[in-house]
């Protein structure tokens, strides 16, 4: 394998995490354009590269400083590189700059069968709290 390093989403890898988070079923849908654009604005997603600027994943996470807590939104890697711990390498790149920023705690919601981020998760240090029902609400009609 290539050499593997995890930095902040670049701009123009937008439309590539576009097309991923479109086409990916376990996402369920995904966010708008302007959303991923915030994301990479601020700073804290970060982007799995390989053997030059290839993305081949990314860590999709927010930062709340009222209540010190990082959430991680969203996470995908090319499937040929998945089980290599790169998810949780990113993840603890995430959790590292989230911590200098303030973070205190962090959360993680998975689709119940949805396996790959639970493993991310529970290797990254997160314990497995139970089953929520998560209820949502959106300004779209």
């Amino acid at each position: 394998m290539d050499l593997a390093w995890v930095m902040p989403i670049r701009t123009s890898d937008i439309s590539q995490i576009m097309d991923w988070g479109i086409n990916t079923p376990a996402f369920n849908g995904f966010w708008p354009e302007e959303v991923i654009h915030n994301f990479v604005k601020d700073g804290l997603s970060r982007g799995i590269y390989i053997g030059g600027p290839t993305i081949i994943g990314f860590v999709l996470a927010a930062y709340q400083p009222i209540t010190k807590k990082l959430t991680w939104e969203n996470a995908y890697l090319e499937p040929n590189y998945r089980k290599l711990d790169l998810g949780v390498i990113a993840f603890s790149e995430v959790w590292k700059e989230a911590v200098q920023r303030g973070a205190t705690f962090a959360e993680g919601l998975v689709e119940h069968s949805n396996h790959n981020p639970e493993r991310i998760l529970l290797k990254s240090g997160f314990k497995d709290l139970g089953l929520y029902h998560w209820y949502h609400k959106t300004t779209a009609i």
